[in-house]
């Protein structure tokens, strides 16, 4: 009997165990206080063939799909995996003391024929507790079809608050599991593989968001969070990301397609050494594999191991992008064309293009605002490296669907693009180039509106006519060109000239490629901020890597009177130039009235608004704005009064 109760604790029963049942029996002729010994005993034998049972059914990688004996639904049948390959042999490894105490309780039995049930019970009554917590976790792992690493997320959360029996076998377990997980780890991080066919890994591939045919090798993976273990930080969670993004896109360098397929690596074209890689590389592998070793996971040396290999990665993609891309200079392009940068090329391109862009887009319209472009350069004497670097850039028309403006003529419609160089599609994604088309909108208008009002009193100066000499004419010119000329000061030299100050100085001093991309998105959001392109908190702290640009701008006051006097300069000009050179008629005296009651508004409210936002933590631009229109009060003092739209029209007549 002795020997049945041993093999039926190994997990082979006899007749003392009905194995078609849960429960035991035992025959009726055992003393009833044998029988209760032998029962708590068989019930630790029955823990025990669950364990056995699971770890059969489940450690053979190759197996088909099938259910347990106890799970009746096919569908209730776990997904085989790595992880839960480990788990099973980590069992396996916590039960090697349980199987050493039968083979001595099966010595003690052949060297003593008087050895009592009492004393096999208390050989084996300590491993009932470690089984029926093995046992919950499989219980847990089956219901809730635990897969890949959440079986890690299960065995931490039961690693705090186990027992010291317990303990010591989870932590065996874990150390199994994250053997696998270390191995996913590393092949990710040092070579940018992901070997993870059953999905498994925390790090998936993602659907594709852009048709763009270099950002896709970067954008093509993504956090899966129901399988990021808890004790692994988010941030962790990025940076580990980020590095196998960055070398999928090292590896799939666009210039390579036409190498030799045996001679693309994932060192490609950018001079990486190999031997610094190589050495490295080791250096980082043996990290990882101290890391490994240990049977509690320290997420501070990993994410210092971690650090250290994004460090290494960034400086490299660093050297890629200002060294071989020559980012300074693209930024410095960016600048020159999107940012108006070379305002006498775009002084020209207004004057040449002007008559294109005044009508609707026609079929041809890209192929004309081109050659317009391309004419304008060549009047201004663009050397031939000048006109090299912004053949980079071409003209196009605005998607109807994409843009919350309705296209009226060719300036609305009007579209910068820019071929971006790899890997500068880190840098300028097609969201960032949106943004960068806004404000070459913005600022194309303005330099438009200056050069009318400009062109305005050149015609006003050489044409001495009756109606020319009107001097409320002459005011509301003035008046018109003076808020035009400062609000361009105030956006050139205010706004674009010192955010790109601070840009090259943070620029001048990082070589990690994370900082550089940082530094951008804080210079881009700082200026659609401050060119009231931006809504949101936005204005007062920009996103290091993100920032919401609204959908319409029907909700900043700002935005909308800046574009309200721009509009009234527009209807001015092209008032005062259909006029001739008759005197004014009645119905043009009272054009000329309803534009300064109009404009009186407009700088009342511009005024009053930038006085009272400023103040406000995001207004340090507003308080700037508002010195430059109104710097000696001139304008304050003259929209003071008992009826604003009065004061205005009161001082001209």
């Amino acid at each position: 009997m002795l020997h049945e109760l041993l093999l039926s604790l190994r997990g082979f029963p006899g007749g003392l165990l009905d194995t078609a049942i849960e429960m035991v029996e035992v025959s009726a002729f055992i003393h009833p206080g044998e029988r209760g010994l032998i029962e708590k005993i068989l019930k630790i034998a029955a823990e025990y063939r669950q364990l056995r049972n699971f770890v059969e059914v489940h450690k053979d990688q190759t197996r088909v799909l099938k259910p347990l004996p106890y799970q009746n639904d096919p569908k209730e049948a776990l997904k085989p995996g790595l992880y839960l390959q480990a788990f099973c042999y980590g069992i396996e490894e916590a039960l090697v003391p349980y199987h050493k105490e039968i083979v001595q309780l099966e010595s003690r039995f052949l060297s003593d024929p008087h050895c009592s049930l009492i004393y096999v019970l208390y050989r084996v009554t300590p491993y009932g507790t470690l089984f029926q917590a093995l046992n919950t976790l499989i219980r847990e792992v089956t219901t809730q079809k635990l897969h890949g690493c959440q079986l890690l997320q299960l065995l931490y959360q039961n690693l705090v608050t186990a027992v010291s029996e317990v303990e010591e076998a989870l932590k065996k377990i874990l150390l199994r599991c994250h053997t696998c997980f270390f191995k996913q780890l590393s092949s990710w991080v040092l070579h940018g593989v992901l070997k993870d066919s059953l999905h498994e890994f925390f790090i998936q591939p993602a659907e594709a968001v852009s048709n763009h045919p270099m950002s896709s090798s970067y954008m093509e993976y993504k956090i899966a969070p129901n399988l990021l273990p808890s004790y692994i930080p988010l941030s962790l969670a990025n940076k580990i990301l980020f590095i196998g993004q960055t070398i999928v896109m090292i590896s799939n360098d666009p210039r390579d397609r036409n190498a030799d397929a045996s001679s693309a690596s994932i060192l490609g074209r950018n001079d990486m050494d190999p031997a610094l890689w190589d050495q490295c590389g080791q250096q980082y592998f043996e990290r990882l594999s101290q890391i490994s070793q240990s049977s509690l996971l320290n997420i501070g040396y990993l994410d210092e191991t971690v650090e250290i290999i994004r460090g290494f990665i960034t400086e490299q993609l660093w050297k890629l992008a200002v060294e071989q891309a020559q980012l300074p200079m693209q930024m410095r392009l960016i600048k020159d064309m999107f940012l108006l940068g070379r305002g006498e090329l775009f002084l020209e391109f207004i004057k040449v293009a002007e008559s294109i862009l005044d009508r609707s887009p026609s079929a041809n319209f890209s192929r004309e605002i081109n050659q317009a472009f391309r004419s304008a350069a060549h009047k201004i004497l663009l050397s031939s490296e000048e006109e090299m670097k912004i053949d980079k850039f071409y003209f196009g028309t605005s998607d109807c669907s994409s843009t919350t403006l309705a296209v009226n003529n060719g300036w609305t419609a009007l579209v910068l693009h820019y071929r971006v160089s790899w890997p500068l599609h880190l840098v300028f994604t097609p969201e960032v180039l949106d943004s960068y088309n806004q404000l070459f909108g913005f600022l194309l208008r303005v330099k438009k509106t200056q050069r009318q009002l400009h062109h305005l009193w050149t015609f006003q100066m050489t044409n001495k006519s009756q109606r020319w000499q009107d001097s409320r004419i002459w005011k509301i010119r003035t008046w018109l060109m003076f808020i035009v000329d400062h609000l361009q000061y105030y956006l050139q030299v205010d706004v674009l000239e010192s955010q790109w100050t601070i840009f090259q100085n943070a620029v001048e001093s990082t070589r990690d490629f994370e900082a550089l991309r940082h530094a951008h998105m804080n210079f881009l959001a700082s200026t659609l901020s401050q060119t009231f392109l931006l809504l949101g908190s936005a204005q007062n702290e920009p996103s290091a890597t993100s920032y919401q640009k609204p959908e319409s701008l029907k909700d900043n006051p700002v935005h909308n009177s800046l574009s309200g006097l721009l509009r009234l300069c527009e209807r001015f000009c092209n008032s005062v130039a259909s006029w001739g050179e008759t005197e004014l008629s009645i119905d043009q005296e009272d054009e000329i009235t309803l534009l300064c009651r109009e404009l009186d508004h407009l700088v009342s409210f511009l005024l009053q608004l930038l006085a009272s936002l400023r103040s406000q933590p995001c207004g340090t631009h507003l308080a700037q704005l508002l010195l430059r229109l109104d710097f000696n009060r001139w304008f304050s003092r003259q929209c003071t009064g008992k009826s604003l739209t009065g004061s205005l029209t009161g001082s001209i007549t």
